[in-house]
């Protein structure tokens, strides 16, 4: 039986994973979290996009960021997924990290 070939190459969860750990992880998958609000609350994705971007960076986001992260959402099969992988690129960002 061969042994499958195994792909060595860095990726995005694992440069995340590593810059914060399994303490956002939790954070972004506890029960009760701001993201179940705003599921359960049918809030727009232009309305946590909003907040995403106050509460991340201090700021509105551009037209252009809106609509991007806006088609992102709608193209994913998971929402909620999608809007964890959202937070998690505001996290990270060098904007994030300087302000917070």
């Amino acid at each position: 039986m061969a042994v499958p070939e195994r792909d060595a190459k860095a990726n995005l969860a694992q440069a995340l994973h590593l810059l914060a750990g399994s303490t956002y992880t939790e954070k972004l998958h506890k029960e009760g979290n701001r993201i179940d609000q705003w599921l359960k609350n049918g809030d727009s994705n232009q309305a946590i996009i909003e907040e995403l971007s106050l509460t991340g960076l201090s700021r509105f986001p551009t037209k252009e960021e809106v609509a991007g992260f806006d088609q992102l959402i709608r193209k994913s099969a998971d929402r909620r997924k999608a809007i964890e992988d959202l937070m998690w690129g505001l996290i990270n960002t060098e904007e994030f990290i300087y302000n917070h």
